[in-house]
């Protein structure tokens, strides 16, 4: 006897579809939102199916969005071809494609050959049309800007440029508040245009943003663009009106990670936004001791669930130390004054979620290190004790010259046929290596365990903050890096690391970008 087993594709689909529909249409907040799009995505097997049918057959945007925001929650194998073949379909309409764009972006494919007019039966009109959809969402919710800017980071740059112009070319004064915060950029160019922009458009809230941005800004060429629009719409009769702002209330929470093995750290910031009936806006901003900011992104309208929920899980995942605002402002402020000698661009988004620190003042400053809280009667860790503590698990190297290391001392053992011979060649070889690694990033590596320091301080671990600190002022007196156990340790650990992803069959040095 033949069993016939049940296809229950069909039903997932329907049900997918449904509901993707219902969200779309329905005024739903983003929690809601998100957590039906997490319970669908739960369903199983065949869910993708639903909203393959969604933009197939769909020419309305906030349902084509909503199909592409439930498969960002799926498995990109199961979904990226069949999202390509059906930027292939002339019977998908333009609207779809433009938010299967959208989600293949997200997956970090490259999409620019999609981008051409051949895709699409109306580019132009897709422009249009979804750029009004942008002005009506930013005039009913406001607070998005800050989502709005990520978006545009994420634009391929020789695109931002005439994003800016298509933003002028409307004349809406709906603009507004977009160009303002672009002008705020740290690229010139983008700024200029932006600055442009403001001053064609005669209406009392471009004025009022041209006004805010002679108070902040500091660049001479953008500075003197800005007098001069401004003085352009003042002789035209335009009147100022300073453009509304998100008013902030009492801190919620503040967490700060440790460093990595990279000297990357999060500080995560969330507070209530008055007016807003309890609501919160959380900020996350992503720091490197060598390259200042390197990326920002938050939400807003959140619950404390939703923001409780947030903390728990950077908790959880991270070592770090929570409820100083101070603090984490004057980690930004450092991370800033990277930006700014480094010459690395911040991130559009920068000008809108910068707000959350108010009102300590958010322009450049190197931090500065206390010597308070040294336990001087606690004993001090041992330097290879330092290495296993919590806070530094995640410090080894990653970098070519540990991968040669590591290859010669894997040739030790069939070179060398006693132990002393083998350890003796070993150490010459660490030494080597630890010279050639640590010795032009010196300063880099004193800031990091400086840092350290001060974190683990905060966290009340005074005694390896102790040890941390005499190896950091050996280095700073001139230690030679071969010479310090800190340095060699970490370079072993970082070996060790290698040598067991060459046993795997991964070299850094063939897949810098760590993809085999």
């Amino acid at each position: 006897m033949r069993i016939r087993t049940v296809d229950y594709r069909l039903a997932i689909q329907h049900v997918v579809r449904n509901r993707l529909i219902e969200l779309g249409c329905g005024k739903y907040t983003s929690s809601d939102i998100e957590k039906s799009l997490d319970r669908l995505a739960g369903l199983g097997h065949h869910v993708e199916l639903g909203a393959f049918r969604v933009l197939a057959e769909t020419k309305d945007q906030k349902i084509a969005s909503m199909a592409a925001a439930f498969l960002l929650k799926l498995d990109a194998d199961l979904v990226v071809d069949q999202c390509l073949l059906l930027m292939h379909q002339p019977k998908v309409s333009d609207v779809a494609k433009m938010q299967i764009l959208r989600y293949l972006t997200a997956t970090g494919l490259d999409v620019s050959e999609l981008m051409s007019p051949t895709y699409f039966q109306d580019a132009n009109k897709l422009a249009e049309e979804s750029l009004q959809h942008l002005l009506d969402e930013l005039q009913l919710k406001p607070s998005i800007l800050g989502n709005v800017l990520e978006d545009f980071a994420a634009v391929l740059p020789e695109m931002q440029f005439a994003y800016i112009q298509d933003l002028v070319m409307t004349a809406d004064p709906r603009v507004v508040p977009l160009l303002e915060a672009l002008a705020r950029g740290d690229d010139e160019v983008l700024a200029s245009e932006a600055v442009r922009g403001l001053g064609a458009l005669a209406t009392p809230v471009a004025l009022g943003a041209l006004r805010g941005l002679g108070d902040t800004v500091q660049e001479p060429f953008l500075l003197k663009l800005v007098e001069r629009e401004a003085r352009r719409l003042t002789f035209k009769g335009v009147q100022a009106q300073p453009l509304p702002q998100n008013k902030l209330g009492a801190v919620f929470q503040v967490l700060v990670t440790g460093l990595d093995g990279k000297g990357c750290r999060l500080v995560w910031v969330a507070r209530f936004m008055k007016g807003q009936r309890g609501r919160l806006m959380a900020v996350s901003f992503l720091l490197s001791l060598d390259e200042g900011i390197k990326d920002c992104y938050g939400s807003v309208d959140l619950s404390r669930k939703e923001c409780g929920t947030m903390l728990t899980a950077l908790q959880d995942k991270y070592p770090a130390v929570a409820g100083d605002l101070a603090y984490a402002s004057d980690l930004v402020r450092d991370a800033l004054q990277r930006n700014r000698q480094g010459g690395n661009l911040l991130p559009p988004q920068w000008a809108f979620w910068r707000q959350v620190f108010e009102p300590f003042p958010m322009t450049p400053k190197t931090y500065e290190f206390s010597s308070e809280g040294e336990a001087v009667d606690e004993e001090m860790p041992e330097v290879a004790e330092v290495l296993t503590m919590e806070e530094l698990a995640e410090w080894y190297e990653e970098d070519a010259l540990v991968y040669d290391a590591a290859e010669e001392i894997l040739q030790v053992n069939q070179r060398f046929r006693t132990v002393k011979g083998k350890k003796r060649a070993a150490e010459d070889i660490l030494s080597r290596f630890t010279a050639a690694l640590f010795a032009p990033r010196l300063g880099e590596i004193v800031r990091r365990l400086d840092f350290t320091v001060e974190f683990l301080r905060r966290r009340g671990k005074t005694a390896g903050a102790r040890t941390l600190k005499e190896i950091s002022r050996a280095l700073s007196a001139g230690q030679p890096p071969e010479e310090s156990a800190f340095l060699r340790n970490l370079l072993t650990l970082s070996v060790r690391v290698a040598e067991h992803n060459l046993r795997a069959g991964f070299d850094l040095r063939r897949h810098p970008d760590g993809q085999e």
